[in-house]
């Protein structure tokens, strides 16, 4: 009988190991976890508690003999305790080694637990069995008299009735012990479980549709969110409470603070008539309490608001990996926090097509690859730059497609040009960075194809020097580039290594931390550098602080052309695999580059010129780059943080990072009034984890996604469109979420297939509002997470002006002065100093200085004096700052005044403030952007720009990225990078009038308006009389006016739910321009739009004023919005006649250009035509006589002239028409 029972438990025992070793290593959907543990009300400590309860019975039963006595049993039972803890531990420390799953110290420790309670109730229940074997052999057994009794007469007497039925009776009771040892440990194990789960019963779905389709419109009302109806899973009743399970669409919307007590009220408000006497109870979206989504609002003090997710901050245990010497620190700002952030998708080579394409369609002149790239670079990544951050990015920064390596290895390559010169006591080390092949391939890392140099900090060589290196590129074309280095980490290595970047503006020197970032080219900034070997950067191993080791690899300057060749073989293995096997290890595998600048491809072949290991950018085994693009950017984090404190455990570069942010947008159409709006995603489970390596909670990441949200659809409600919408705040399981180890997001901005969403996505306003809300965003979550102050950088400085002082024989004074700008989102955006940048003539921008001496009138204008030398035009940007950062630069403005005789002084008026999307027509059957009817204006380059739009059928469906439908655009321009504007006209126009003897001050539009409002002699913008006087109303000193009118144009802004903005003539300026007249002044005024903007119009019924002021005042009136197509005019007037000159008309790299050029005409007999198009004999430029006054009009920008000789012409011309 006993080696029955021994059989049974030990099949039994077997399968409990079999169970314990599936439910411990199976890889399960870490959602069905969760569900299945709500359900329950089991925690995984609960669910290891229970496996392990039965753990020392069942050994007990299956492998020890019933006859042993306590004792015996208690040693026997001490063993399988020991072995449950060792199996419970190492059940941990596999998990621990697997992707899926995670080791946890208290899940052992609960399976301890668990086992040591089985063990006290095997002990108990032996006890009991063996007290009542006593019992039997003293008193008699009434079992074994009935077995007497039963057995026959033959059998009856006293000598048979004790010992032997007592006998029969004690195997009697050891079988009932089994069983009841059994039936201890399962009745155990299951009023534990019970005392857990609730009484559950499931309750009908339907009957509660019609509450959920209610809550569905209460929550969008009370969130402003458009996102999926709210759907039940299950409805289980736990006594009188009611737990409702929803789809995971109740959790992807916004809950603040007062939201979840609410929505239960509204709850249970709407609760069928059956349930009205039950309570609402627990409430899960999905698989976690609503209480866990739970998040701060938006703050707007600059005090951190309460998190949950608080953790300590990082920054005091921290170096920062690059450090600026003497640069400002903001204390509120983003100082010391590094930032990991990438733009979407971008060009990529597509195996089963054997081509390179774009990974999404090319759809209203752009195309998702280039269209984010246009909010991150020009705008999110300066602004996070400007506020302290260290940015990092896996897609190329630098738009040159010039690229220069300098490197201590001599390699001859296109990018190899320039000198490398070490002198001190380097030694060669590797493995480093060589650029040795002009393309590479599969499996190549540069960096482990040369050697790096390195040295100890401060020694001197015999010959008494100290260890330097000089890296010195021969700059074919001058420009702004991007400077990285490349160094090896070593354990010594040094935590200061002091770099000094020569250029242009001076020099910039640096700190780097070389223990960490080893290994990948680590950026330094971007500086301007002239043509030929004038610029270098040094690296100065005696400059270097404290002991340690300095590291010298390689430099790169500039971004480059996509060097990474990409191919399929015949067997459709990757080119590099067929040269190996069909021509050995020297074999050069076929395959082509993209022919694209490196900052157009995507991050995985930028990655691998980084020195990113094989496992980030080709986790497909080179057979899929798609895959390859979008898996490697949230790897590519893992590898820079590995090893830092937030991410100890994994191999990599040991930069900690604070923030991962991907931008992208998203695909889909909406009717035709109406936008698909912003998303956001984020992961709170990754691999079965809740946590991040650093342990903090992965649901840290809903609030930061939350706060960004929140921002971006405040401020542009606030400024665009109050109905803009708000989809979900979604947990999803992106890979871009779930890889990196640092808190992280998904935004899905608007949507690049939507009409109506890409007439706010191609403004660049609009483009700069939702980048400031970004970073807002971010600064906030921030300043939640580590619980320090903040406060958001500045807005650009408005009415800037420039004021001529005292002159003398060789120099002048002059007063710049400007107006704070308000922010009216943000009240801790204010201003608390400002920095002037300056350059003379052709130069570049210093860096600055902090203006100490400034005067603040009673108006709030602000100004600031200093002396100039004649004979240079010197130029002025004012950037305001904050304990929170740097604002962007205000507009330029130029003064200068010529050596010797001057022939006066000119006043330029910049009245070219406009940005825009091109224009766009918006009918029921047709709609799109025409470049045709004009191209817009971007600010600095056109970065987003492909090429025009060719389907504007609204009908056209996609059916495929080659055949998107409605908004389909050819790509002929992509990565051309167009000017747009550059806000630095008044030293176009006043280097033109130095070369013919006048000076020249400048100011904005703003500020000319301005002039008159106050008392020009306290608080008002004087012109340079120097007696307090307002020169440009009295026409003595100021007698010439040049309003430089470029593209401005009366521009709706999104959809036309805000006041349009960018009118050529606004009532102010009209003014202005009226009272200077009056006093003798004479006017110079151009553009492309200053006849349009007064009748047709730009856009679709968007038309400014001032018809009227232009044929009164300004002496002419429009004739055609669409003056010429081939940018060609010709002089008609005496001297000159038949004399032609072109301007930019097409999409080019130096000047933004003039699709539609203004053709206009004569308002009376006082004027005349001085200028005609070559093409269509319009008329283009206007001479009028005004009587006391005279105007010179031209219908195209003078500033887009392409020859400088005849823009002089231009102005030589007005001057002398003024003259006579």
């Amino acid at each position: 009988m006993n080696v029955k029972i021994h059989i049974v438990f030990r099949v039994i025992v077997g399968l409990y190991a079999a169970a314990v070793g599936f439910l411990c290593f199976a890889d399960f959907d870490p959602v069905f976890i969760q569900e299945q543990s709500q359900l329950l009300h089991l925690t995984d400590k609960d669910v290891h508690f229970l496996m392990f309860l039965p753990f020392v019975p069942l050994m007990y039963l299956a492998f020890a003999s019933y006859r042993w006595k306590i004792g015996k049993t208690a040693l026997f039972s001490a063993a399988m305790l020991v072995t449950a803890t060792a199996v419970a531990s190492m059940i941990e420390l596999i998990q621990g080694q697997t992707e899926y799953r995670g080791e946890d110290l208290w899940d052992a420790v609960a399976g301890i637990a668990g086992a040591t309670i089985g063990m006290a109730a095997l002990l108990v229940v032996k006890a009991v069995i063996l007290r009542r074997g006593r019992v039997c052999h003293k008193g008699g057994c009434r079992s074994g008299e009935r077995t007497s009794e039963s057995a026959g007469p033959q059998n009856a007497g006293p000598q048979n009735a004790g010992p032997q039925n007592c006998s029969g009776g004690t195997a009697a009771a050891k079988v009932k012990g089994a069983g009841m040892t059994a039936a201890v440990t399962l009745a155990s194990a299951f009023l534990l479980s019970m005392t857990a789960a609730p009484e559950t019963a499931a309750q009908n779905r339907s009957e509660f549709r019609e509450c959920c389709d209610s809550l569905t419109a209460r929550l969008q009302r009370r969130t402003g969110v458009r996102s999926d109806d709210l759907k039940l899973r299950r409805v289980l009743r736990r006594g009188r409470q009611l737990d409702f399970y929803f789809e995971q669409t109740l959790g992807d919307y916004p809950w603040h603070e007062g939201d979840v007590e609410w929505f239960r009220k509204e709850l249970k408000s709407c609760f069928p008539k059956k349930y009205s006497g039950r309570t609402v109870g627990e409430v899960f979206s999905k698989r976690s309490p609503l209480k866990d989504f739970v998040t701060p609002e938006l703050t707007y003090d600059g005090v951190p608001a309460k998190s949950l997710n608080r953790v300590s901050d990082p920054a005091a245990r921290e170096t920062d990996i690059v450090r600026k010497v003497g640069a400002m620190e903001f204390s509120k700002g983003l100082e010391h926090r590094n930032i990991a952030l990438w733009q979407s998708h971008g060009y990529y080579y597509e195996q089963s097509l054997d081509r390179w394409e774009w990974q999404r369609a090319c759809l209203f002149q752009t195309v998702e690859d280039m269209f984010t790239q246009s909010f991150v670079l020009p705008f999110l990544v300066p602004m996070l730059e400007n506020a302290g951050a260290y940015v990092m990015l896996p897609r190329e920064r630098d738009l040159n497609r010039e690229e220069y390596i300098i490197d201590n290895d001599l390699t001859e390559t296109s990018r190899t040009r320039g000198d490398f010169r070490a002198e001190g006591d380097w030694k060669i080390t590797g493995p480093g960075f060589a650029d040795k092949e002009e393309v590479i391939h599969d499996g190549d890392n540069p960096f482990f194809a040369g050697t790096f140099l390195s040295a100890e900090c401060g020694k001197k060589s015999k010959k008494g020097t100290a260890p330097k290196a000089l890296w010195r590129p021969d700059i074919v074309r001058e420009g702004d580039y991007a400077v990285y280095v490349a160094y090896r980490s070593l354990p010594e290595s040094t935590e200061s290594a002091h770099y000094t970047v020569m250029h242009l503006g001076g020099s910039s020197e640096f700190l780097v931390n070389q223990r960490i970032g080893g290994g990948t080219w680590i950026y330094l900034g971007t500086f301007p550098f002239g043509k030929g070997k004038d610029g270098c950067v040094i690296l100065d191993g005696g400059a270097s602080g404290g002991k340690g080791v300095v590291c010298a690899d390689a430099v790169r300057f500039g971004g480059g052309m996509g060097n990474v060749a990409r191919g399929v073989s015949a067997d459709g293995g990757t080119a590099a695999e067929s040269a190996q096997v069909t021509a050995g290890e020297n074999a050069q595998p076929d395959g082509e580059v993209s022919g694209m600048p490196r900052f157009a491809e995507a991050a995985r072949y930028s990655l691998q010129w980084y020195g990113a290991p094989e496992r980030v950018w080709s986790q497909n085994e080179g057979k899929s780059d798609y895959r390859d693009d979008y898996m490697c950017r949230g790897t590519w984090t893992d590898w820079l943080s590995g090893g830092a404190l937030m991410n100890r455990k994994a191999d990599g570069l040991g930069i900690p990072i604070d923030l991962c942010f991907a931008f992208h947008t998203d695909a889909g159409t909406a009717a035709r009034d109406t936008t698909i709006g912003t998303l956001a995603i984020y992961t709170s489970v990754s691999e079965g984890k809740t946590e991040l390596p650093s342990g903090e909670r992965r649901i840290t990441s809903r609030e930061y996604a939350d706060i960004v949200q929140s921002q971006i659809v405040a401020d542009i409600r606030a400024t665009y469109d109050q109905d803009w919408t708000r989809r979900g705040t979604k947990d999803r399981s992106y890979l871009e979420s779930r890889t990196p180890a640092a808190p992280s997001m998904i935004l899905e901005l608007l949507s690049h297939q939507n009409f109506n969403d890409m007439k706010f996505g191609l403004d660049p306003a609009f483009r700069f509002l939702v980048s400031r809300s970004a970073y807002k965003g971010m600064l906030k979550y921030l300043s939640n997470r580590y619980g320090c102050p903040y406060a958001v950088q500045p807005l650009p400085v408005r009415s800037f002006a420039t004021e001529l002082g005292d002159v003398g024989d060789n120099g002048y004074s002059v007063t710049i002065s400007w107006c704070p700008r308000e922010d009216r989102l943000e009240p801790t955006a204010k201003p608390k100093g400002y920095i002037l940048s300056t350059r003379i003539d052709d130069g570049v921008f210093d860096d600055g200085m902090v203006m100490k001496n400034t005067k603040a009138a009673a108006d709030g204008r602000i100004s600031y004096s200093l002396k100039l030398e004649k004979g240079h035009v010197y130029s002025f940007r004012v950037t305001a700052f904050n304990d929170g950062g740097k604002s962007f630069p205000s507009e330029t403005l130029s003064v200068g005044l010529p050596k010797g005789n001057n022939a006066g002084n000119v006043l330029i008026v910049n009245n070219f403030t406009r940005v825009a999307a091109p224009s766009w027509i918006d009918t029921p059957e047709y709609a799109g952007f025409d470049s045709r009817n004009g191209g817009g204006v971007d600010y600095g380059r056109r970065i987003n720009y492909v090429g025009e739009m060719y389907q504007f059928r609204r009908d056209l469906q996609w059916r495929d990225d080659d055949a998107p439908g409605f908004g389909a655009s050819w790509t002929d321009m992509a990565a051309s990078l167009p000017a747009g504007n550059s806000f630095d006209y008044p030293a176009v126009h006043g280097r033109e009038f130095m070369k013919l003897g006048h000076g020249f001050v400048s100011m904005s539009s703003e500020a000319f308006e301005a002039l008159g409002a106050n008392d020009p002699g306290t608080d008002g913008i004087g012109t340079g009389n120097g007696d307090g006087t307002t020169a440009i109303t009295a026409g003595s000193r100021i007698q010439v006016l040049d309003l430089i009118c470029g593209k401005q144009g009366t521009t709706p802004r999104g959809t036309g739910k805000a006041e349009p903005m960018f009118g050529v003539f606004p009532e102010g300026l009209q003014q202005r321009l009226r009272e200077f007249t009056e006093g003798g002044g004479c006017l110079i005024v151009s553009g492309a739009n200053i006849g349009t903007d007064l009748g047709e119009g730009i856009y679709q019924d968007c038309v400014g004023t001032g018809a009227e002021f232009a044929a009164q005042v300004l002496g002419f009136r429009p004739m055609n919005g669409h003056g010429s197509r081939c940018g060609e005019y010709r002089w008609t007037s005496d001297g000159r006649r038949g004399a032609t000159g072109k301007f930019y008309n097409t999409p080019n790299t130096r000047s933004y250009s003039v699709e539609t050029p203004d053709g206009i005409v004569p308002a009376n007999t006082a004027g005349k035509t001085f200028l005609r198009y070559s093409d269509t004999g319009i008329s283009a430029g206007v001479a009028y006589d005004g009587g006391c006054y005279r105007t010179v009009c031209v219908g195209f920008p003078i500033e887009t002239v392409a020859d400088e000789n005849e823009m002089k012409n231009i102005l030589e011309y007005c001057l002398e028409f003024f003259s006579r």
